[in-house]
């Protein structure tokens, strides 16, 4: 298992907490006339001063700030695991496994976490604070939920927030509204990049080569290194690139799915939108592949109906593949024209991300509350009236009926107003140099974005179908 190559200290006078590389280090420390709970934050070179501290935890990284109750917290990934590489950077992607967070501004906490002298012996002669915190609930469910093996990150200056059109553009950048939704984390880091960007350029270019802060994604991430065998040997046997066509054809391929942050909530607790526009259940998903010197980029985004509506009831109903809440009583909780500018603004919000957005609508045409909120989605988007935003409806439930998944499959393909949208909506296609200079060949002019109620096993079977036609284009 590979080892965390940053280490969390605390130096208890004046309380400071240091997060050290082999080279720097970064200092936290309350400012004590601050009523307010300011920190002071300083990036040093190690030196005996910073070395001198109690080992408390392996460091992954810092996620940054949190304040309970008037307390200030700093939060740090204390193990992690590589799961791949992210391309084309070539840097690693990390899974979190456990997170803990550390008390800056008392040692009320202290007790919670086991401290040992630098050489290992258990630090005996600490004075834990006589009026030691209980457990604090808060605490427990931070923990509890950054460690549920669903968070993602890289060791690099980038993030997985951004997709890669934007990563190898250097499109995007941390103020930027795809890092905001993606990023789960964000909030926490508001001092410390503020920090970061205000270093000189010299420093700056030191300080994130240390990794210390680190972005989240919550999700799924996976890699995956694969071979082809060659093509069949050419008959001219005296061509000098046969030997070359003989090799096998390796390639790596990654998927991302990036849950967004501002609608978070269960699958049947949490639904349609809300007032900024933002919808449940919001993933960007994206396949990559790479080989030699291409790379392929396609990119979909699914999300709850853009609606206000709630559901009611408890029951289940099986349905081809999967679980369906078909026994939830779906209503309507505002009028059309009260929806009309969340609605607008979530795809006003949209279209400043992707091109344009090709709806593929799944809810059925015969169940009563789906064909309610169907009618209710169109009459919306025609006020919108935006040629950017178009809608496909196809009524997955009543389809899967007749040829099950795999004419399900054959539907989409054979559907002008879906498969044929994919060669025209594009992908992202791009050469890197040896230098690792980026060309841009196409771009992705634009994104399908799947909803239907609950029956959420056939958004994944659709959108692998489009990311998989996609790059056969």
């Amino acid at each position: 298992m590979k080892r965390a190559e940053l280490s969390l200290g605390l130096i208890l006078k004046p309380r400071s907490f240091v997060i050290s590389s082999s080279t720097h280090a970064l200092l936290l420390r309350p400012f004590d006339r601050s009523p307010s709970k300011q920190l002071i934050v300083e990036f040093v070179e190690v030196d005996e001063t910073t070395e001198t501290g109690i080992k408390l935890a392996p460091c992954w990284g810092c996620l940054g700030i949190l304040e309970i109750e008037r307390e200030i917290f700093i939060v740090i990934v204390t193990h992690a695991t590589p799961i791949g590489i992210l391309q084309p950077s070539h840097e690693q992607i990390h899974r979190v496994v456990s997170v803990d967070l550390f008390c800056l501004t008392s040692a009320a906490f202290d007790y919670q976490h086991i401290f040992h002298h630098p050489t290992g012996n258990i630090n005996s002669s600490i004075d834990f604070d006589e009026h030691a915190a209980p457990d604090h609930p808060a605490l427990s469910g931070i923990k509890k939920i950054l460690s549920n093996g669903q968070f993602y990150f890289s060791t690099t200056v980038t993030d997985l927030s951004s997709r890669t059109e934007h990563r190898v553009t250097a499109e995007n950048r941390s103020e930027d509204d795809s890092y905001r939704r993606f990023s789960w984390n964000s909030f926490m880091l508001v001092g410390l990049s503020g920090f970061q960007h205000g270093l000189p350029i010299e420093s700056r270019l030191q300080f994130d080569r240390q990794n210390f802060l680190v972005s989240v994604i919550q999700g799924f991430v996976a890699t995956y290194e694969l071979k082809l065998p060659p093509p069949p040997p050419s008959t001219a046997n005296d061509d000098p690139l046969n030997d070359q066509l003989n090799e096998p054809i390796s390639f790596s391929i990654s998927l991302f799915s990036r849950l967004g942050s501002r609608r978070a909530g269960t699958r049947f607790n949490i639904r349609g939108i809300d007032d900024d526009g933002n919808v449940a259940n919001f993933v960007e998903s994206e396949t990559l592949i790479v080989s030699g010197s291409n790379l392929f980029s396609f990119v979909q985004i699914r999300g709850s109906v853009p609606l206000f509506f709630e559901q009611s009831g408890t029951g289940m109903t099986n349905v081809i593949g999967g679980l369906s809440g078909q026994g939830h009583r779906t209503q309507l909780t505002r009028t059309g024209i009260a929806t009309q500018p969340a609605f607008e603004r979530h795809f006003e919000d949209l279209l400043q991300q992707y091109p344009s957005v090709h709806i593929i609508n799944l809810l059925s045409n015969s169940r009563e509350g789906e064909c309610s909120l169907s009618q209710a989605y169109q009459q919306r988007l025609k006020v919108l009236a935006r040629d950017e935003v178009q809608m496909a409806h196809f009524d997955l439930h009543q389809r899967a009926k007749a040829g099950g998944l795999d004419g399900v499959r054959q539907q989409l393909k054979n559907d002008l107003m879906i498969g044929g949208q994919i060669e025209q909506m594009g992908s992202f296609l791009a050469s890197m140099s040896p230098e690792g200079q980026i060309e841009v060949v196409t771009r992705q002019d634009g994104v399908f974005r799947v909803n239907c109620l609950d029956w959420y096993d056939h958004h994944l079977s659709d959108e692998t179908d489009f990311g998989l036609t996609s790059y056969a284009y």
